[in-house]
């Protein structure tokens, strides 16, 4: 039996319904760097506000296609943003205790540097938090965001 490559997939995430609009996606990025940054610390992409720049005390607002937001979108959805827990700060690790027992330990670094990506479908959200130990291919999508976005300041 043929199946429709079109279908929903069964393991959608309920947080973020299988269809809505483009005009309703807004995906927020906010970056949290230790000792301060010059930096883009905040970016938000969508139709209606284009894409909004925040460095300090500067702010710029340039236009975006709908194919740059699909893109965006696209590259969230392929590094399966909403599998992620909406927590991944802190690290789970093991350590031997003082009687030489294995056990396990949380790690969570009070300043490390943090970056949350959020995406917004009309009323439903997905956000995730990470630190350097998050996941990597993320870490490099929200990197080269904020690195371009560095270059159109």
């Amino acid at each position: 039996m043929a199946t429709d490559p079109i279908s929903p997939s069964p393991a959608a995430p309920p947080s973020i319904p299988e269809g809505y609009r483009l005009s309703e996606v807004t995906i927020h990025l906010t970056r949290s760097v230790a000792g301060g940054s010059p930096l883009p610390r905040n970016i938000t992409f969508s139709l209606d506000g284009g894409r909004q720049i925040e460095a300090g005390q500067r702010r710029i607002n340039q236009p975006l296609t709908p194919k740059e937001l699909m893109q965006l979108l696209d590259g969230l959805y392929r590094l399966r943003l909403f599998a992620l827990p909406e927590d991944w700060t802190v690290v789970e690790g093991v350590g031997l205790d003082a009687h030489g027992v294995v056990r396990r330990r949380a790690l969570s670094p009070a300043d490390a540097d943090w970056t949350r990506i959020c995406l917004r479908t009309g009323k439903s959200e997905k956000c995730v938090r990470f630190s350097d130990a998050g996941p990597s291919d993320l870490a490099n999508w929200a990197s080269t965001q904020f690195t371009e976005a560095a270059g159109r300041l």
